[in-house]
């Protein structure tokens, strides 16, 4: 017997039933026969771990018995479904799991593995050398039906050997054909759809986070919220299933929660307010407060609800996180009692960080044009100051000479123009710059190019003070003395 290897105990009235299937089991267990359930149990006291394989009448007793033990594993089923093909096709054993599936997919699975069989025994398929329990790998499956989804492990259980038997010591390779396998499947339906709603809110999710700079370019504030809001509400109905929420966003610096997007949830009464703390603030204070989602079953008998969708009867709510930190909390109401459950719930919190991320985007480019118009505007007021002050002197010194000649009122509508002229130029030297990150990022090197200049003195002359202004400013911006 080998050491390394886990031992499948089976009671001999039990050997009919698993003689096809036997050789499979062979290549991963050492087989033990016993007599009777004393015996299973006497070898089971050994340190090395076991399994059982019982008839299904013993199971009781056996269960008792292994429970008092509580240091053995009993194994009672292989897989959900079991089945032996042969070459052919056909189904040569199958256990009662299996043969209680429908004919459709009983077939299904058949061929599947008759399928398998023929893959083993092509001529491009590696042949591996049969020896000391060597074989070929298993192979594993998904496959859909109908409505239901279904795993399979089909492995090689006998061959047809040219020269030396499978079990063979002889370390010659051998190119032995397949003439059997045995399929070993499971239901993974639940898995299955599980995965897919996370693959689909992920899908969703980087959906709700790109912002096409020609889509939004020339869209203000609002407009953007609502692009923004519309993508999510679409989500939220089609993929997530809920058709009456909010999202609610705190407000740095008063602490209350205020309404962003509602749909078919009443805002609060005039003169309510909200804030994130947890109490007397309602499920979603708590939430934001406490960073912890919140699942009411019934609305009439919690405490912390507070009305919000007429006619309630249940609610989910979770916080939205931005870098471990709550900034908001996205509430879920439902006419039904019992509505959501711990899926719901977990679907919700990772879409709920897809929003919490595309509003603080929004967040940064509300900050981004305030703080940049701002600038423009202290930099247009700056650049135009001195030709500003300069057309007032000359509109005083025309209105101061009423009687100028022809030759000085044209002298003057020209340096009116050449005024004109510079006003323009600056004000577009204000108003352009990088319009993109790249961009940016490259202004950004260029105004620290030259930083060797740190410190010296340096003197600027020129008969134009728009240059004049341009070049002390950049000289002092990387810490010149002009």
């Amino acid at each position: 017997m080998s050491d390394d290897r886990p031992r499948l105990i089976i009671l001999k009235d039990a050997l009919a039933n698993l003689a096809p299937a036997l050789p499979a089991l062979r290549q991963s267990f050492d087989l033990i026969e016993v007599d009777d359930l004393p015996a299973a149990q006497k070898i089971l006291e050994h340190p090395l771990g076991s399994f059982v394989l019982w008839n299904q009448s013993e199971s009781t007793e056996l269960a008792s018995d292994m429970a008092a033990n509580g240091a053995s594993t009993v194994l009672q089923h292989i897989g959900e479904g079991v089945l032996v093909v042969d070459r052919a096709g056909s189904i040569v054993w199958a256990d009662k799991r299996f043969r209680s599936l429908d004919e459709p997919t009983r077939s299904r699975l058949a061929s599947l593995c008759h399928s398998t069989i023929q893959y083993y025994n092509a001529p491009s398929s590696p042949i591996i050398a049969r020896h000391s329990g060597d074989s070929r790998k298993p192979r594993r499956y998904g496959i859909d039906i109908g409505e239901r989804f279904f795993e399979l492990v089909v492995s090689p259980q006998s061959y047809e050997s040219a020269g030396a038997s499978p079990s063979s010591s002889s370390a010659v390779a051998t190119a032995s054909a397949v003439t059997c396998v045995v399929g070993v499947l499971w239901e993974a339906t639940v898995a299955h759809k599980l995965q897919e709603k996370l693959l689909a809110i992920d899908a969703a999710g980087s959906e709700l986070l790109r912002l096409e700079p020609a889509a939004i370019a020339k869209l203000n504030m609002g407009e953007r919220l609502k692009l923004l809001e519309d993508k999510i509400v679409r989500t939220v109905k089609e993929l997530l299933k809920f058709d009456n929420f909010e999202v609610r966003l705190i407000d740095p610096h008063s602490g209350r929660l205020e309404l962003v997007i509602a749909v078919n949830i009443s805002p609060l009464k005039i003169g309510e307010v909200m804030y994130a703390r947890p109490e007397g603030n309602g499920i979603s204070g708590y939430v934001a407060s406490t960073g912890k989602s919140y699942l009411c079953p019934d609305v009439q008998n919690d405490p912390l609800y507070r009305e919000g969708l007429d006619n309630a009867a249940s609610s989910l709510t979770v916080p939205l996180f931005l870098h471990e930190k709550v900034i908001g909390v996205f509430n879920v109401e439902s006419f039904q009692p019992g509505a959501f459950d711990d899926n719901d719930r977990m679907f919700a919190e990772i879409y709920g960080r897809y929003i919490a991320t595309a509003m603080n985007i929004l967040n940064l480019l509300v900050v981004e044009r305030f703080t940049t118009n701002e600038q423009i505007a202290q930099n247009v007021l700056s650049e135009m100051n001195a030709p500003l002050t300069d057309l007032v002197t000359e509109i005083e010194s025309i209105s101061k000479k009423p009687d100028c000649s022809p030759e000085d009122l044209a002298a003057w509508l020209e340096k009116l123009r050449h005024i004109a002229t510079l006003m323009r130029a600056r004000v577009k030297s204000c108003t352009s710059g990088s319009r993109t990150v790249l961009l940016a990022e490259q202004d950004l090197k260029q105004s620290l190019a030259g930083t060797s200049f740190a410190g010296k003195r340096i003197l600027v002359a020129d008969d134009e003070p728009a240059i004049r202004e341009t070049l002390t400013q950049l000289l002092r911006n990387i810490g010149c003395v002009v």
